[in-house]
């Protein structure tokens, strides 16, 4: 693998600082080329794109060929302005970094044909907002798929400054929307949400959509320490090999 560091100058504003890791060219064979994009715990209490889970998590894209980004959010590290209290605005951002991404990664012919977003706890709630699709040259629409690794479903209202309403419509529209394909994943023993409450908030967002894949890991926690990180990697590259991702349209 290469990693090469990355500065984004996006139309809202802020410059994202970020590492670009792209896979050996005996993986990157694969065409066309795919993106995943790792999105880390809330700034304001360290998340940052050296996160050891997101690292960890880097493997099983890269050894798929997929080109992987780990980004610092705005006011983290090299990133400027301020980090927001609702999340609002670092959605936006994640919207624009996504098109920089598939523009810096693209090649004449051989352009990026699937982005798989994936958001680890606070990480999570900016992917709720992105679309299933993004529009490219030729007005080609590239396909999103979302992974929703440990939720902050009980600490959601402290973490967004009392947003929760607008980022639980924005996954609601996400999973009910046709053409999305999620993951949720969470473990029985995550320190911030119970596991009753999950299998409940899990069981509503099956019923809203039908192309939501829930997977629960046992003892598993918040942090996914220990054996649950080996079940972790395995979960995330079996869904990748099981092609249960969105599609071009």
């Amino acid at each position: 693998m290469s990693v090469a560091e990355r500065s984004y100058d996006l139309p809202t504003g802020v410059t994202i600082e970020a590492d670009l890791i792209s896979p050996l060219p005996s993986a990157s064979s694969v065409t066309p080329y795919r993106l995943a994009v790792l999105c880390h715990p809330w700034s304001w209490l360290g998340g940052r794109k050296e996160d050891p889970v997101l690292h960890r998590l880097v493997s099983p894209f890269l050894s798929r060929g997929y080109h992987v980004c780990l980004f610092n959010a705005r006011g983290v590290g090299k990133s400027t302005k301020w980090p927001s209290f609702s999340g609002l605005t670092e959605v936006e951002d994640l919207k624009e970094l996504v098109k920089a991404l598939i523009e810096d990664i693209s090649e004449g012919d051989r352009l990026v044909k699937e982005v798989v977003l994936l958001g680890y706890s606070h990480g999570s709630i900016a992917i709720t907002h992105h679309p299933v699709h993004v529009k490219f040259k030729g007005g080609s629409n590239i396909p999103v798929a979302h992974i929703l690794l440990s939720y902050p479903l009980s600490p959601l209202p402290f973490l967004t400054t009392f947003h929760q309403g607008t980022h639980t419509e924005a996954l609601k529209n996400l999973v009910s929307d046709r053409n999305s394909t999620v993951l949720i994943i969470y473990g029985t023993a995550d320190q911030f949400t119970g596991e009753k409450r999950f299998q409940e908030w899990a069981n509503v967002l099956k019923s809203q959509g039908e192309s939501v894949g829930i997977q629960v890991i046992e003892g598993a926690d918040h942090f996914w320490h220990g054996n649950a990180m080996k079940t972790l990697l395995e979960s995330v590259g079996a869904w990748l090999d099981s092609g249960e991702r969105a599609s071009s349209s």
